[in-house]
């Protein structure tokens, strides 16, 4: 199991293999299961499934023509 100190000092705690020194917002390992106020399971995270990503397409430009005169004349200079 994976705990954190959340305590603001360290911690001594007695296990069964002997006595464990825990500083504050350190992360350990334990082999066994320990209950304290100060202490908190780090749960592992779980793998999720990847979001699939969505593309778009990208909208064609329209060609333009020039533009005409109002009275209906020819653009071009000759």
């Amino acid at each position: 199991m994976r705990y954190k100190n959340k305590s603001r000092h360290k911690m001594l705690l007695q296990l069964q293999e002997g006595v464990k020194e825990v500083y504050p917002n350190e992360e350990f390992d334990s082999p066994e299961i320990l209950v304290y106020s100060f202490l908190e399971e780090i749960k592992p995270k779980t793998k999720s499934k990847p979001k699939p990503k969505v593309t778009t397409k990208s909208k064609s430009k329209k060609q333009t023509t020039p533009k005409e005169n109002l009275d209906g004349s020819d653009n071009s200079s000759t």
